[in-house]
């Protein structure tokens, strides 16, 4: 049995706040947050350090995003489309 997505949330944000390199199954996790031309992507990958900036978006936007939704997906569509200013979608 898999681990929830908040448990798996919970590693990568450890992980980063801690300044560990993310690696294994938690580096896979993290990479299917993030889109693979985005910087904190690669950075991740290199086992560099994130910018405070960086971090940020990473904890408070794609993880929590993913731990509210209970879904990740992939693809960053479903992330991306959740957390887009420029939202210009009417409800229907």
């Amino acid at each position: 049995m898999s681990k929830s997505i908040s448990a798996k949330c919970g590693h990568v944000k450890r992980k980063l706040n801690s300044g560990e390199p993310l690696t294994g199954k938690v580096l896979e996790f993290a990479l299917t947050l993030l889109g693979e031309d985005d910087e904190i992507a690669r950075k991740l990958i290199a086992g560099e350090k994130l910018d405070d900036y960086e971090q940020h978006i990473m904890i408070d936007v794609y993880l929590l995003h993913a731990k509210l939704s209970g879904w990740v997906s992939s693809d960053r569509s479903a992330v991306t489309e959740a957390v887009t200013p420029s939202d210009t979608r009417v409800p229907q």
